[in-house]
């Protein structure tokens, strides 16, 4: 017997879920695959900002770069009397993987990130760029604990290291580890991501996806909802393997600020019958990283309805619902009729370019959810997997259609509502006789957000 579960009263299934995440974040931790995105363990060069649990913490695993730190090539560049051979940019590389973030820098290491400032990229071979690039990435891992905090003048400093032709390198493995660190910098950088639309526009118009290496698809993949870029996103997610996909579905959980890629994913698909995925031109106006704080969320014209649950089941559990929603009304409820939900601790709204994440939890599990920005609309889409008490395999699913709407009283950057509805669906997938019994509930739905 599959026991409803309400979508505000599940607490008993909270504790089960607790466990599975744990179980995950230990399996996830313990391997490399998706902290480096198809990276080999050697290729732990620079990092990402990596926010666990509302703190900013360093992993160099998950921001790689695509050299190592040692190369076959000493010949010596040298640019205001400064050595900037490949040999001595390594070094300095390999000494500030040592430090923690926010430590003291020692003397000798800010000199060198000077003097890199500085320098003449021009003079330098493309290793060497590459090598400078990571340097100073790391060095803003170390002394920053957080992306929004980072300076412009390193951050274009880097991308002058970076800014190279890539068609006129003959070499596959030079121009991929060119280019994916390009990739990963913009994207993580926030501040630089207008500038490899260039680059996304060559491979998708001039390249064969099936010549592009792992790293380069999963790297575009990531990149493409925050430009917009729908059809880009279901083309490069066809070849990403099923392993990756699992990390990258437990990754939003534990990361703050890593966005439900799959989720997205998973959403575009849906969408796919109604052709709603063409790539958006939005002439290099990124909608900038933006986190939200969920000031409120308000719920009213509740329905429950069921699918392969007996019709005496489905009653009793019908009058509860209503029963528990009628003594919700009488306790919480705002002035245009909406009950107010009993949210956890941690809520949140992420929003970079066209890509949307939303965390919630409302009496039981938290829930991630994934979305797309279009034009003044937003479509959420998340769904998790657990036992209940009942040892019975639970899927709940969430899809929210929701149209941003500006508080009267407040200016539109700082405080915004979702407005919409809201669909959630909570299965019991292992049925004797194969036929999933569902609890489907819908609603209106207010979201206010507030701008951190």
């Amino acid at each position: 017997m599959f026991k409803k579960v309400s979508v505000f009263t599940r607490n008993s299934i909270y504790g089960n879920l607790k466990r599975f995440q744990s179980q995950y974040h230990t399996t996830y931790r313990s391997t490399p695959s998706l902290a480096s995105f198809g990276c080999s363990k050697d290729d732990n060069n620079n990092n990402n900002f990596s926010l666990i649990k509302l703190n900013f913490k360093i992993n160099i695993n998950r921001f790689y770069s695509t050299l190592n730190g040692t190369t076959s090539n000493s010949n010596t560049t040298t640019t205001n009397d400064i050595n900037l051979s490949e040999i001595n940019i390594s070094n300095y590389l390999a000494e500030i993987k040592k430090l923690e973030i926010l430590s003291q820098i020692p003397k000798p290491i800010e000199e060198f990130k000077e003097e890199l400032l500085k320098c003449d990229p021009k003079k330098l071979n493309n290793n060497q760029r590459l090598l400078s690039s990571s340097f100073l990435w790391k060095y803003l891992g170390i002394t920053n604990s957080s992306p929004n905090t980072l300076g412009e003048r390193e951050l274009n400093k880097i991308w002058s290291f970076l800014d190279v032709d890539t068609k006129s390198i003959d070499n596959k493995q030079e121009k991929d580890a060119i280019e994916i660190q390009q990739l990963i910098i913009c994207l993580h950088s926030r501040y630089l991501i207008d500038r490899v639309i260039p680059l996304m526009n060559e491979i998708i118009n001039n390249r064969d996806i099936d010549t592009l290496s792992e790293k380069m698809i999963i790297q575009c993949f990531l990149i493409s909802p925050h430009l917009s870029r729908w059809e880009d996103m279901v083309k490069y997610g066809k070849r990403i393997s099923p392993q990756v996909f699992d990390q990258l579905n437990a990754e939003p959980y534990y990361s703050h600020e890593f966005f439900p890629y799959k989720k997205i994913y998973e959403l575009l698909n849906i969408q796919n019958s109604d052709n709603n995925n063409k790539n958006e031109d939005n002439n290099g106006n990124i909608k900038p990283w933006t986190q939200y704080n969920i000031h409120s969320l308000g719920f009213k014209n509740n329905k429950i309805i069921s699918e392969n649950i007996s019709e005496e089941t489905f009653k009793t559990a019908e009058k509860n619902y209503y029963q528990e929603m009628d003594l919700l009304k009488s306790k919480i409820m705002d002035q245009d009729g909406y009950i107010i939900a009993n949210l956890g601790e941690i809520k949140y709204c992420l929003m970079f370019g066209g890509a949307v994440k939303l965390y919630l939890q409302m009496g039981g599990p938290p829930l991630v959810c994934g979305g797309i920005l279009k034009d003044n609309s937003i479509q959420l889409y998340g769904s998790s997997h657990f036992e209940d008490e009942f040892n019975n395999s639970v899927e709940i699913r969430s899809e929210y259609n929701l149209d941003i709407v500006k508080n009267n009283s407040s200016n539109i950057d700082n405080a915004i509502s979702l407005i919409g509805n809201h669909k959630q669906i909570v299965s019991n997938l292992n049925t004797s006789n194969g036929n999933n019994e569902k609890y489907i509930y819908t609603m209106d739905i207010k979201i206010n957000l507030l701008k951190d």
